[in-house]
């Protein structure tokens, strides 16, 4: 399910203008906050009211700063937790 989520965005279109900081930061401050916590992409959009490329860059770039690890099945957690 995950997949066809993100098999719809156009790859890598105006990611930079879509990761806010504050969005970043409230999102990580979230799986610092609820190490436990995964979500798979369409939840994050829906939890943090993010369009899915606005979504997609945040999740990536927190995934590029090692806090976040994109599981098998498509869904985010903290890379601290899956350990």
């Amino acid at each position: 399910m995950a997949t066809v989520f993100y098999e719809t965005l156009a790859a890598g279109a105006g990611r930079a203008d879509h990761a806010d900081e504050e969005t970043v930061a409230l999102i990580r401050d979230e799986y610092r906050d609820l190490p436990g916590m995964v979500l798979s992409g369409p939840q994050v959009c829906r939890m943090f009211q993010l369009d899915p490329l606005s979504c997609e860059a945040v999740m990536d770039r927190l995934v590029t700063e090692g806090l976040l690890v994109r599981l098998p099945n498509g869904s985010y957690a903290n890379r601290r937790a899956q350990m």
